[in-house]
């Protein structure tokens, strides 16, 4: 584990803008008078045995996956009419009345009325960010960059970029621009959130110390990408909390780039809510970046 782990401690404190009123998740009521209960959840049967781990609304997953480092849920044994969940999809809605548990069954039983089956997150990524043709475009003279980013990705200041440079020696290094990826950039998703960076250095002269990497492990995966005529080389880092560190290096008229991305999921840990999260690629967003990049002499 390199320096960058420390990063996940402090994405919820810095960069990261939580969403507060997204709905991909559950609504949990009940009305004590008459026991009733609505879950949404995700649907088992273990030995002929249903139950039901019920996920929370995003943003209470969101406040409560930092507070623990899991995520929340409730688990429910189901009884009455469940035969019905066998031709329903894993994610749905259930209503029905609230049994108490007992003993070590404390989340209880919920006897089934009705079943409403739901559509979970799919893990791709949200129509706007994926729409190119409307994403912003900037243009940087000083340092001969050109590119182009969702709206949705707000510009942050460098104190809040959770990777800084990654280039090989003590290299001095000018920020371009640094941005925020929203957590819900794949709606209801494993991703946390994350930034997107892009560092230039005019001290780097020549492209074989370019390609090279200051910081990375054995165990990283390095290689070489060409995207629209640039010669890239990536480093892969994965690191614990869940996030992944994929830096690009480019030498153009003379000077050494580097864009940076940070990917922070979400640890699932043992609760069965898969079916409401999916997981998300983070090759899905850097394939559409990535060519919308170019260099010119500044």
């Amino acid at each position: 584990m390199n320096l960058r782990g420390a990063a996940a401690i402090v994405l919820a404190g810095c960069c990261l803008m939580l969403r507060t009123g997204d709905a991909a998740g559950a609504s949990k009521s009940r009305a004590a008078a008459s026991d009733r209960i609505t879950v949404v959840g995700c649907w088992s049967k273990v030995d002929e045995s249903y139950g039901l781990s019920a996920v929370k609304s995003f943003a209470e997953y969101v406040r409560e996956v930092h507070s623990s480092g899991g995520a929340p849920s409730d688990f429910y044994s189901l009884t009455g009419k469940t035969s019905r969940l066998d031709d329903l999809g894993p994610y749905v809605r259930i209503s029905g009345t609230f049994l108490p548990g007992k003993g070590n069954d404390q989340d209880g039983t919920i006897k089934v009325e009705t079943v409403t089956e739901l559509s979970g997150g799919d893990g791709a990524l949200n129509s706007s960010i994926s729409r190119t043709s409307s994403w912003r475009k900037y243009r940087d003279s000083a340092n001969g960059v050109a590119y182009s980013l969702p709206d949705a990705f707000a510009r942050t200041t460098p104190c809040c970029l959770l990777q800084g440079p990654n280039f090989v020696g003590h290299t001095k290094a000018a920020t371009v621009a640094g941005f925020e990826i929203p957590n819900d950039t794949w709606g209801a998703s494993d991703f946390a959130g994350g930034s997107v960076a892009i560092y230039v250095t005019p001290e780097i002269t020549n492209a074989a110390n370019c390609y090279k990497f200051g910081q990375s492990d054995p165990d990283d995966e390095v290689s070489s990408e060409s995207i629209h005529g640039v010669r890239y080389a990536h480093l892969l880092q994965l690191d614990g909390p869940p996030e992944e560190y994929d830096f690009y290096h480019a030498f153009e008229n003379g000077r050494c780039y580097e864009i940076g991305f940070d990917f922070a999921f979400y640890r699932m840990g043992s609760f069965d809510v898969g079916c409401a999260f999916a997981g998300m690629d983070p090759k899905s967003l850097t394939k559409l970046v990535l060519p919308r990049i170019s260099f010119f002499k500044p």
